[in-house]
């Protein structure tokens, strides 16, 4: 993953159209890298179904919880200051993210159990 963000910096950085926003793609590519060579490892130790669906549930979770967020700061941000807007919507994001968790039973009571221990 260093190796892919050192790479991708390099070029990228030095590309006219893209300058200092080379740097955030290539963090974001990396890390998605990252990720997936993550994925692969732990997948061939706990089998793919076993990680694929958590994963695909924390994905929503997190799409739900930008959306709400987005959605909250658009309608709010006419109404009050900007400090105010950042604060309900952060709040409402949180709110949305736990709901969404519950709802969709991303953490079992297993992984409850492995938190405490």
């Amino acid at each position: 993953g260093g190796a892919v963000k050192f790479v991708l910096n390099m070029v990228l950085v030095r590309t006219p159209n893209l300058n200092i926003y080379g740097a955030i793609v290539s963090s974001i590519f990396s890390t998605g890298v990252i990720f997936l060579l993550g994925f692969i490892d732990v997948s061939r130790y706990v089998g793919f179904d076993n990680v694929f669906i958590p994963v695909v549930k924390s994905i929503g979770c997190s799409l739900f919880m930008g959306v709400a967020c987005l959605m909250s700061y658009n309608l709010l941000s006419p109404l009050m200051s900007v400090k105010y807007t950042i604060i309900i919507s952060i709040f409402i994001s949180l709110v949305c993210y736990a709901f969404a968790v519950l709802v969709t039973k991303t953490f079992t009571p297993n992984d409850m159990k492995s938190v405490k221990n």
